[in-house]
Formats: C-alpha cells, structure tokens, sequence
C-alpha cells in the first residue's frame, strides 16, 4: 500500500463525515419544512446522499481491507527475517565454540 492509499481513506472518510454532517442538516430541513413539493425534493435528495455515502462506505472497505493485507504481508515479512537472524546468530555461537 501506498501513501496515496493511506490518503485515499483520510480522504474517503472526510467525505463520508461531511455527507454524515449535510445529512442530519437536510433531516432537519425535513422535519422544519411544511412545504409538500420541498420535503419531497428534501427527501429525494437525503436517499442520494444515502446512496453516495453508502457507495463511500464500501470504498473505505475495501481500502481497509487492503490495508489489513499489506500489514499481514509485512508482519509476515518481519517474522521472516527475524527467523533468518536467529539462524544466523546461531551459526556465529557454533562457529565461535568450535
């Protein structure tokens, strides 16, 4: 994962709380309203939000899991070399003693 991937989810989290914030406002707008053809459109506009948040939320998942990927990847790298350097370090102690 790159930078950009970890910029892509600051990024996709901050539109997801910005459309979390525009919609309790138009929820508001809603109940406030006494127009019909305005709470109409108030309620046509709040499921497109939804609709747009709900698409952001499956965005930010799949960059989370790919996320979760990488840092498996790595611990497994990690562990890996770790392994290497113990087997090294005994290599040195046998040769040391001989």
């Amino acid at each position: 994962m790159h930078f950009s991937d970890l910029q892509s989810i600051r990024e996709v989290s901050a539109r997801i709380s910005h459309l979390e914030h525009v919609l309790k406002e138009k929820s508001t707008d809603l109940e406030k309203t006494e127009d019909l053809d305005e709470k109409e459109a108030l309620r046509h506009e709040i499921q497109s939000l939804r609709n747009t948040k709900e698409c952001l939320s499956r965005e930010r998942c799949g960059l989370d899991e790919k996320l979760q990927k990488v840092n498996q990847g790595r611990e497994l790298f990690i562990i890996k070399c770790l392994g290497v350097v113990v087997v090294l370090y005994n290599i040195r102690l046998f040769f040391e003693f001989l």
